[in-house]
């Protein structure tokens, strides 16, 4: 089942990237994003503390309070008890970077969870594999670059069909040499073989 969950960065989001046959859950601010594009979502979750525009009753609506954890996370969490399979989470990035670092790692915990999840605003898109090949497809974003995350190294990296290849190489966190690769005419392939992998693709915004 996918779902789209719209969060509360400053950054709206791109109406036509979002599939509206999916269950769209707000997480707090995101629910004043979806006014601005006049979609309802099927839900709204997080303490509240920064919406601005009134909740309807016909619109499902969990509050928390006290809160450990981010609504984005809460969000996520929903959707993952109730059958995710892919989940793809707009207005997450830009604004402060700790909620950005926050959204990465949630990232982390879709993965674990057998849960394809993917960042996206309008200039980036960002998602972790791990331990897998995958065909990195070329959706016209100029750039894609490739980081260890939440490991000291990604042994196993190759990159094929791009600008910039690799083969069987093992990737630093201290060390960014995998950064700003460019697609060629096919998708990429991109693998790890151990450790995790953040893939970045940007547009070409300078």
């Amino acid at each position: 089942m996918k779902y789209t969950i719209i969060g509360g960065a400053p950054e709206l989001p791109d109406i036509e990237k979002i599939d509206k046959s999916s269950v769209i859950i707000c997480a707090d601010k995101g629910y004043d994003h979806c006014v601005s594009l006049n979609l309802k979502p099927h839900l709204v979750v997080g303490d509240l503390d920064s919406v601005a525009n009134k909740i309807p009753s016909d619109i499902g609506l969990i509050v928390k309070d006290e809160q450990e954890n981010t609504d984005t996370y809460l969000a996520v969490h929903y959707a993952k008890t109730h059958g995710a399979t892919k989940i793809d989470i707009f207005s997450c990035m830009g604004g402060r970077f700790d909620h950005t670092m926050g959204n990465v790692s949630i990232l982390l915990f879709c993965i674990r969870n057998n849960i394809k999840a993917r960042l996206i605003s309008k200039d980036n898109e960002a998602f972790i594999i791990s331990n897998q090949e995958i065909s990195l497809k070329n959706t016209g974003r100029k750039y894609f670059s490739l980081f260890p995350i939440f490991c000291d190294t990604a042994s196993g990296v190759s990159i094929k069909n791009a600008k910039y290849l690799l083969d069987n190489v093992v990737l630093s966190a201290d060390h960014p040499i995998a950064v700003s690769n460019e697609f060629e005419e096919n998708d990429a392939i991109i693998s790890v073989k151990s450790g995790n992998l953040l893939i970045v693709l940007s547009s070409d915004i300078f």
